[in-house]
């Protein structure tokens, strides 16, 4: 049975804490992660329009540290193990405001 009290400490705070010093945000939830899994992973925090945020909030909320794969020993959350099945936007620009061409 997957306990959410962790989880639910983290993600209550209603806060998204970003280190602007760091120049790239590789996966979304990346410094609440690592908060609770005491995890090496250095990021911006935040999200990159790049990140597929629903594979990783399916992944927290059906199995916690469990529902990603593993980087050096630890759950990365830049590997989710559940999701949509549908990728996440490859049609972005690098600046501001990141949209791609019209559909």
């Amino acid at each position: 049975m997957v306990k959410y009290g962790s989880l639910a400490t983290a993600l209550a705070d209603d806060e998204i804490y970003l280190d602007t010093t760091q120049v790239r945000c590789d996966a979304y939830l990346a410094i609440e992660f690592a908060t609770l899994t005491s995890s090496p992973i250095l990021n911006c925090g935040g999200r990159a329009p790049a990140n597929d945020v629903i594979d990783v909030t399916y992944s927290v909320v059906a199995a916690g540290a469990a529902g990603f794969g593993v980087t050096n020993n630890v759950p990365d959350p830049s590997k989710p193990l559940f999701g949509d099945t549908v990728p996440a936007h490859a049609d972005i620009t690098a600046t501001f405001p990141y949209f791609g061409q019209p559909h």
